[in-house]
């Protein structure tokens, strides 16, 4: 099911409803490629692939101001990279219960959650493995940078050569084995040490670091580059921050609360 270079869709009031967002494709859809899109402003996932879809591609797109940027749910193997995720109410990107998901080459700058591999425990799909979250730009998260789900059911899931900026050196990390995102670690070395992730990982200006940075971390400034022009992601950000601001809600702690 192949879709067009340059697909896009601006919905500035597309409901919150279950089911609601930008794009969906569900009940497996296979060898997806969706690439240069744009999903800006719905009250819901701005890219969701659900229900047993296969080898999927979401690249270079961006996803500026929706409930959730892209959502890939109880599925097997997708390639989320090299897109711009900003201003996301909840979650920027959420592997939920699926395996083989590997998110690269992304950068995300506030969101409410940057990164989520969880949406466990989940009857229907009762495993989440194999995904891998690397050579990322996590910035500015408004709750937590990272989420990783560790337990009953996960397995093989890991994080490294992640570039993430809070502007003071610090990250904040939720381990859990729980449906809760409770923060667990706020410094790198502290995360490596106790989970064996995100051990060449760094935190930094991005703009400052990857210049002197040597491979893989370099690469990341391909994925600091927007599709559409080329402004840096953080102006982006900054300039979309402020309506952000004006309708910020409380953002739940809970996959319980995101899954509804």
């Amino acid at each position: 099911m192949p879709l067009p270079l340059g697909l896009s869709h601006r919905n500035a009031h597309s409901s919150p409803a279950f089911q609601a967002g930008g794009l969906k494709a569900a009940n497996s859809c296979n060898g997806v490629r969706l690439t240069r899109h744009t999903a800006v402003g719905n009250g819901g996932v701005g890219v969701w692939f659900d229900g047993g879809c296969r080898d999927v591609t979401v690249e270079d797109s961006l996803l500026m101001g929706n409930l959730v940027g892209v959502e890939y749910e109880i599925s097997e193997r997708a390639r989320i990279r090299g897109n711009v995720v900003t201003g996301s109410e909840l979650v920027g990107i959420y592997v939920s219960a699926s395996n083989e998901v590997a998110v690269s080459n992304n950068t995300l700058d506030d969101n409410g959650y940057g990164v989520v591999v969880h949406g466990m425990p989940r009857g229907e799909h009762p495993a989440l493995a194999g995904n891998t979250v690397q050579e990322n730009i996590i910035g500015f998260s408004r709750r937590v940078d990272l989420v990783m789900y560790a337990g009953p059911g996960a397995a093989d899931n890991t994080s490294d050569h992640n570039l993430f900026h809070r502007g003071d050196g610090s990250v904040r990390i939720s381990w859990t084995r729980d449906r809760h995102f409770a923060v667990t670690h706020t410094d790198l070395r502290g995360f490596a040490r106790d989970t064996g992730r995100d051990a060449a990982s760094s935190t930094a200006d991005p703009y400052g670091a990857i210049a002197s940075a040597t491979p893989p971390m370099r690469r990341l400034l391909e994925a600091s580059r927007t599709t559409s022009n080329s402004k840096r992601p953080s102006d982006t950000a900054r300039a979309y921050r402020s309506s952000v601001d004006n309708r910020r809600s409380v953002l739940p702690d809970s996959i319980s609360a995101i899954n509804g």
